[in-house]
């Protein structure tokens, strides 16, 4: 697979699931008290690494197969829908970033605005049918789904008319796993100082947007640190790409020619 030896990609995908797995355990011991005697916590926690982790490979099957040259583009939907979810998820960050600033800072109000990251975290999912319905109810609870849903709707519409330009090219993932991957470090550098003034106005400070946004962001680039190491270090490796176009995979007439004669987009 790639020329790559594949115990290299066995032990970068181990690393990749402890590292993942290591970083709920770590949100759980600041949310949940007495997460330790609890296996039921422990074992939510392994299922959301595996989703966590499962939706990386998701994303990264397209990169991984040679293009077939002629017929059918391969659709994209599926990768599409995981990209629009980070996307969403900074998108939520950031608002929350913005509305935490706004009411601690400026107008002095308790700020409640880590709400959302709550609903991302999925730690209420194993007590769903447990809850009073009066719960789903409240203004705070559906105005941040809904605010996730229609973040996510149009990143997704965005998305996939940005790869339908691109002739549905498994390759525009990777640009935009790149873009992703450094909003979520502009967005978790924005955050630190923001969350350290609005801390010092708030008897809580986990409850505050600012802080929220801290494990937003930091969640998304651990989850887009998976596909940017993939291509730093596999994605120029691909035996296939000397001899086919690595956008179409339309057969190289001249090996060293400039542009494909099939789609006309440029080798590099």
């Amino acid at each position: 697979m790639f020329g790559v030896a594949r115990w290299k990609i066995v032990t970068l995908c181990f690393v990749n699931f402890l590292v993942v797995y290591c970083a709920y355990l770590g949100a759980m011991a600041l949310f949940a008290d007495g997460w330790r005697t609890e296996p039921g916590i422990l074992v939510w926690a392994f299922i959301s690494t595996v989703l966590f982790t499962g939706s990386q490979f998701v994303f990264l099957i397209p990169l991984a197969k040679q293009p077939k040259a002629g017929g059918k583009a391969r659709s994209l939907k599926l990768q599409i829908i995981v990209a629009a979810f980070l996307g969403s998820a900074l998108t939520v960050g950031f608002a929350m970033i913005v509305a935490s600033v706004i009411s601690t800072l400026i107008l002095g109000v308790d700020d409640d605005w880590s709400y959302p990251m709550a609903i991302y975290s999925l730690f209420w999912v194993p007590n769903l049918f447990t809850v009073e319905l009066k719960h789903l109810f409240e203004p705070l609870f559906l105005g941040s789904v809904l605010f996730i849903l229609l973040s996510w709707g149009v990143w997704a519409f965005l998305l996939w008319n940005r790869i339908k330009v691109n002739h549905r090219n498994p390759d525009y993932l990777g640009r935009i796993a790149g873009r992703l991957f450094a909003g979520s470090i502009l967005e978790f550098l924005l955050a630190i100082p923001l969350h350290v003034m609005v801390e010092k106005k708030t008897d809580c400070y986990c409850s505050t947007g600012t802080f929220g946004a801290l494990i937003l962001s930091f969640m998304a680039g651990l989850w887009l640190l998976g596909p940017f190491i993939f291509m730093l270090v596999f994605w120029q490796k691909r035996p296939w790409t000397k001899s086919n176009c690595r956008h179409c995979g339309y057969p190289r007439k001249v090996v060293k020619a400039k542009s494909c004669s099939e789609c006309g987009k440029r080798h590099y």
